[in-house]
């Protein structure tokens, strides 16, 4: 197995894509791009007619180690995210105390209710 870089590459090997179908250009339908930022800006729509096409995987587990993944989020999102899970980690903190206290509370109880028994 070769590896091709910089260095051994050779543009006469180098196989690429032969687009056989029909063009999809549309004459006189080209803008530069301070004409689309213009239009950006100033909230028209520009006449696109297909939406992007990613070959990016959207498997659930992808997402689960990375939830940058999702491309709808913004930095509000994340933040408001993180703030969300803050508040859930400190009431599974404060339940999990309450919880240790009651069982010790129980434990107690238990312990001095034996010692007036005998």
């Amino acid at each position: 197995m070769t590896f091709r870089t910089k260095y051994n590459f050779d543009p006469v090997e180098a196989i690429g894509e032969i687009n056989e179908e029909p063009s999809m250009t549309v004459p006189d339908m080209n803008y530069t791009v301070r004409e689309m930022l213009d239009k950006f800006v100033r909230g028209h729509e520009l006449p696109v007619r297909q939406s992007g096409q990613f070959d990016d995987e959207d498997d659930l587990e992808s997402w689960e180690v990375n939830p940058l993944n999702l491309g709808s989020y913004d930095l509000t999102d994340l933040t408001e995210m993180q703030l969300e899970l803050e508040a859930n980690l400190s009431e599974i903190k404060r339940a999990r105390s309450d919880l240790a206290q009651k069982e010790a509370q129980k434990a107690d109880e238990k312990l001095s209710d034996e010692a007036k028994e005998e």
